[in-house]
């Protein structure tokens, strides 16, 4: 399963929950066993995930979609104190149902994006509402009534429906230092000169606090560095400058990602 922290300053990504918040870590962890389904940035989608960051949670999605060439990454964030759990509705959208848990303090952003240089992938999502930077990613926004959960598979509407007691429970026991964590460490050190691929190119993240890597005909040389709890890197593909960027980081299995802080942009890579 997928689980995500930001790095800490000893570089753990996954920290076990303290003693104290055990109430908030066994009501997170049921919400997860109900919920996540697949694993992001591999080929066992769809997916869906839950991460806490104290009481806020956050859903990521990937699906694919048959008129795009990459997955469809959703994300939606809430505060649980801000949710209503007696308050839901489902809604059947094709192999998915959405559960929509009701905001009390106003609508919810669902950030769709996709991350691809393919021209009609590009047009497709542009048509449906979405904006596209010039060579960057693609994203809609959209307001919704609430923190947005999608489930599938044939039991989807059956699990959707008992989410409302532990995410009350959740709600009622998280702190701000909470952390919606796996139950087993992982640390940078375990992705340290190992090759991070992905279609577009290879990553690698050295230990002396450098990177390199390969997109295409072009050579990334850059460095990283924690800040905050965030890993924050800079460099140049090619010619091109990448200007210091500082995002989170998530990691399932042999997979990990390097989301924006606005949640608007996820890159994946394989680790090799």
């Amino acid at each position: 399963m997928f689980r995500s922290v930001a790095f800490s300053a000893a570089l753990v990504i996954c920290a076990a929950p303290a003693v104290a918040q055990e109430d908030a870590a066994n009501a997170f962890a049921d919400m997860q066993a109900i919920a996540e389904t697949g694993a992001i940035g591999t080929d066992d989608l769809p997916a869906t995930i839950l991460t806490a960051e104290g009481c806020v949670l956050t859903m990521t999605s990937e699906r694919a979609n048959p008129l795009l060439t990459v997955p469809i990454v959703t994300i939606s964030s809430a505060d649980a104190g801000d949710l209503d759990p007696a308050q839901t509705a489902t809604v059947q959208q094709a192999v998915r149902i959405l559960l929509l848990v009701r905001s009390l303090t106003g609508p919810v952003d669902l950030i769709e994006s996709i991350d691809t240089d393919d021209e009609s992938s590009r047009t497709t999502f542009i048509a449906t509402g979405g904006t596209c930077e010039d060579g960057g990613p693609c994203t809609r926004v959209e307001p919704a009534g609430g923190l947005a959960i999608p489930f599938y598979g044939e039991d989807a509407e059956t699990r959707a429906a008992t989410l409302a007691e532990p995410l009350a429970a959740f709600a009622e026991a998280c702190t701000p230092s909470f952390a919606g964590a796996a139950s087993e460490q992982t640390t940078l050190s375990d992705v340290y000169g190992r090759n991070l691929t992905s279609d577009q190119g290879t990553v690698v993240i050295n230990s002396d606090g450098t990177l390199t890597g390969q997109f295409g005909s072009n050579q990334l040389t850059g460095t990283w560095e924690t800040e905050d709890g965030l890993f924050c890197r800079e460099g140049t593909i090619g010619t091109r400058a990448l200007e210091r960027e500082c995002q989170s980081v998530t990691m399932s299995g042999n997979s990990i990602s390097f989301v924006s802080l606005d949640g608007t942009r996820s890159d994946t890579y394989t680790i090799n």
